[in-house]
């Protein structure tokens, strides 16, 4: 009689497998297909045991079904945790490596999380472009917060204001000195300012 057979055998390896120690490694296919079948004959004796109990009266059997079906559920529990991480890494490899894989990684990939990663992409890539006007709103650059909210910048031309208009008195007056500007200040047009990070 094998474990399976018995209905305890369960697969730690593979919820173990989640931690997976760089993003190169294969997906456990042979794993998934054990645990798969497990499963399904884990499923189909207690399906007979439980039209036995039913016709026969056979309440010894309950026992026995309860605990191939909390088997069950660590088995379903296990392997949906580990495709879930794989899908976690996957999606973190888009915003670090960006729209194009390298080819160790891909190689490193089945068929299906190419897929995955493709649809990802393309769907990240459309909700970029609905964002921020005509351009789009590109929200993988400046992944880390600025160290500050304001860069500091010294005019070294004549300067336009917001409304487009030249100060040169002002100008004149505040010529190399520091000025702090919203770190967001790439909208307003400010023209001939050189910014000193």
């Amino acid at each position: 009689m094998t474990p399976t057979e018995k209905g305890w055998c369960v697969h730690p390896e593979l919820c173990c497998a989640t931690a997976w120690g760089s993003a190169s490694t294969r997906p456990e296919e042979d794993g998934l297909r054990q645990v798969l079948e497990e499963m399904k004959a884990l499923y189909e004796q207690n399906q007979s045991d439980v039209n036995e109990a039913k016709s026969g009266g056979r309440s010894d059997l309950i026992p026995t079904i309860r605990f191939r079906h909390c088997s069950l559920l660590r088995n379903q529990r296990c392997a949906l945790a580990y495709l879930y991480d794989r899908l976690l890494r996957i999606r973190a490899l888009r915003w670090e490596y960006g729209s194009v894989l390298p080819s160790d990684l891909r190689f490193h990939m089945s068929a299906e999380e190419m897929e995955w990663f493709n649809h990802y992409k393309k769907s990240l890539a459309t909700y970029m472009r609905s964002l921020g006007g005509e351009e789009g709103l590109d929200i993988t650059q400046d992944m880390k917060p600025p160290k500050s909210l304001y860069i500091e910048s010294r005019a070294v031309g004549t300067t336009n204001t917001t409304a487009g208009r030249t100060s040169p008195s002002t100008q004149r007056r505040n010529r190399r000195q520091p000025h702090a500007l919203p770190a967001g200040a790439h909208t307003v047009p400010i023209h001939f300012v050189v910014a000193a990070c």
